[in-house]
C-alpha cells in the first residue's frame, strides 16, 4: 500500500517473504499467522528477508529492517 511501513522499507509488489528475524516462513512461521506476528512486534525493529524476481533476471534475496504498526494486516 502506498505510504505503508512495507513500502517505506523498500518492499515491492511480488516480493515473497522468506524469513522474519531469521525464522523461515513456511517451516518455522505459519504464513497465516504473519499479520498477528507483525502486530505483536509493533514498535520493534524487525529484519525481513524477501525473495525478489527481476524481470528477465535472477531471483535475489533482499533484507530490510522495518517497524511494524500495532494492527493485524499492517503490511
Amino acid at each position: 500500500q502506498r505510504g505503508s511501513v512495507a513500502e517505506k522499507a523498500g518492499l515491492r509488489v511480488g516480493d515473497k517473504l522468506a524469513s522474519v528475524n531469521g525464522k523461515i516462513v513456511g517451516s518455522e512461521i505459519n504464513p497465516l499467522r504473519l499479520p498477528n506476528l507483525f502486530a505483536s512486534l509493533h514498535g520493534e525493529e524487525v529484519e525481513v528477508t524477501v525473495t525478489r524476481q527481476s524481470t528477465g533476471g535472477p531471483q535475489t534475496e533482499v533484507k530490510v529492517t522495518l517497524q511494524p504498526e500495532n494492527r493485524p494486516g499492517w503490511v
